[in-house]
């Protein structure tokens, strides 16, 4: 009589974590042994609990999503009705957005102004603000940023305005403009009640809304 030995399976735990603290598509998880065929593993709750699997060792290939680390971690031995344990899986991703909106003094939102994402070493992204103001980068490396607003109409520069991008995140950062100073003339007469023009007579003119200085006339 011919006995044939089976040993007892295993099980095998983990956790899984995102920089959003969001399953994203893409990521894979599959354990794969000296032979058979490759498991996939199921962790869009964040945790793996795999049971009845044959002892032995695995090697733990892992797929990140796009725009997100390598990832890799040792192989792991699962021994016969006994709990393994896989080392922690974080997926982290290289990339976040920035995003805000334009308006000028008076609180109001500004379109169609040309903005750029500036980083050292590395070409500047530009993009347009919408009708109600808004604006956004999307996909940017993790790192440190200047924003500009390029020949604004009717409004000054703006430059050198700093933004950092964390991963999976949206960082705001909101664009003030000022309003370009404008020049006009201004003529008139000084006349008496009878009509009669009068000279040598001071006059001021002071803004009521707005910057502005008073001018002294003579």
């Amino acid at each position: 009589v011919q006995v044939v030995m089976q040993r007892k399976p295993g099980s095998l735990t983990g956790t899984v974590t995102f920089s959003n603290d969001k399953f994203v598509e893409g990521a894979a998880i599959r354990l794969v042994p000296d032979s058979g065929e490759p498991r996939e593993l199921d962790f869009s709750d964040g945790n793996i609990n795999e049971t009845e699997l044959p002892a032995g060792t695995y090697k733990v290939e892992i797929t990140s999503p796009e725009n997100y680390k390598r990832v890799s971690i040792p192989p792991v031995t699962v021994y016969p009705g006994k709990e393994a344990a896989l080392k922690p899986i974080n997926f982290i991703s290289e990339v976040g957005e920035v995003a805000g909106t334009v308006r000028d003094e008076n609180d109001e939102p500004v379109g169609n102004v040309k903005i750029k994402l500036n980083r050292a070493g590395q070409q500047s992204i530009e993009t347009v603000s919408a009708k109600d103001g808004t604006y956004s980068f999307t996909k940017v490396q993790v790192g440190d940023y200047t924003v500009d607003v390029v020949q604004p109409e009717k409004f000054k520069p703006v430059s050198g305005l700093k933004v950092s991008v964390e991963p999976a995140k949206t960082s705001n950062l909101d664009i003030p403009l000022e309003a370009k100073p404008t020049k006009g003339t201004l003529s008139g007469k000084v006349e008496d009640e009878a009509g009669n023009p009068v000279a040598n007579v001071g006059i001021a003119l002071e803004p009521t809304s707005g910057k502005g200085e008073t001018i002294d006339v003579k």
